[in-house]
């Protein structure tokens, strides 16, 4: 997690927390998610992880830890309409490196992306099945 302030991602991890404790939390329903050479939508996506249920995906959520965090970037894209920071993670689900993207708006936490993840990371953390 070199050159990543874990300072703002540890804040940021507390308020996506919070967020999601309070049902303030939503998946971005994307129907072009890529990896290993097919596009997918974003329910296949979860089901690729074993992923069933929104409990399992909160779990998840709120189970990230600060040196799950490669990089932070700005939302540029103008259809959300929040220019605010983008936080990536890359975690091990069931022996599955997993790729997630979160933000945070007026109506709490935002995953944008929840899928297996294209690239490789030796740090990654192992999340227990439920």
């Amino acid at each position: 997690m070199e050159n990543i302030d874990k300072i703002a991602v540890d804040f940021f991890l507390r308020t996506v927390k919070r967020e999601i404790n309070k049902g303030n939390w939503y998946l971005v329903p994307r129907n072009n998610i890529k990896y290993e050479g097919k596009i997918v939508n974003y329910k296949q996506a979860l089901l690729d992880l074993g992923i069933v249920n929104k409990k399992q995906i909160v779990y998840y959520l709120t189970s990230l830890k600060t040196t799950d965090c490669f990089n932070i970037s700005r939302d540029h894209d103008k259809r959300r309409d929040y220019n605010d920071d983008i936080y990536e993670f890359k975690v091990m689900i069931k022996g599955i490196e997993t790729y997630i993207k979160l933000t945070l708006n007026d109506r709490g936490a935002v995953c944008i992306s929840f899928h297996k993840s294209d690239s490789k990371r030796r740090d990654i953390n192992e999340k227990i099945l439920l």
